[in-house]
């Protein structure tokens, strides 16, 4: 156990996950069972997924439609969408996710609280605490789990960053396909 009770670092409701009032430290650091949980798929088409595998396609979408914005989780409250997520985005998934942030509003609002964890080292910056989710893709061809990442700072803002961690493929005819 981390020693000492971790107070600004709660939920929207004022609770602590583990009902001890303290931070576990998790040794193997692995996700929840996704299968015991009842995860809402978000869906994209085909055509959705191929249009935006241009970069730019998905920043403009990003850009007009959830910048700016917020959604209210159920379980950590507001969450607001910077560019940070943007820059977090390519700089982890190389941008083989991007398409992802066409829709990361609705996958955070519709995900899945596991737990929240304090940093496991000396930080520089003001981040406070980890707000572990899983969320759900439903792409034509494949269901995707997202490990969502919610770093909290100590003025109360959270940024995001997310990463597919596994992937369920479809049988789906290919006539159904809209690129052949």
């Amino acid at each position: 156990m981390f020693g000492g009770v971790v107070n600004s670092c709660i939920d929207k409701n004022g609770m602590y996950h583990n009902n001890l009032g303290q931070f576990a430290e998790k040794s193997d650091n692995q996700p929840i069972n996704v299968d015991t949980k009842i995860l809402i798929p978000i869906s994209f088409t085909w055509e959705e997924y191929n249009k935006y595998k241009d970069k730019n396609k998905v920043e403009k979408t990003y850009n007009n439609n959830i910048k700016g914005h917020f959604i209210e989780h159920k379980t950590i409250g507001k969450i607001y969408f910077y560019d940070i997520g943007l820059e977090e985005t390519e700089y982890r998934n190389r941008r083989k996710n991007y398409y992802i942030l066409t829709k990361i509003d609705k996958i955070i609002e519709n995900s899945e609280y596991d737990r929240t964890e304090p940093p496991k080292h000396k930080r520089d910056d003001d981040i406070k605490c980890f707000h572990i989710l899983y969320g759900k893709i439903q792409l034509p061809s494949k269901t995707q789990i997202l490990i969502i990442t919610i770093a909290e700072d100590t003025k109360g803002k959270k940024y995001y960053y997310y990463k597919p961690i596994s992937t369920e493929k479809r049988k789906e005819p290919y006539y159904l396909r809209s690129s052949h």
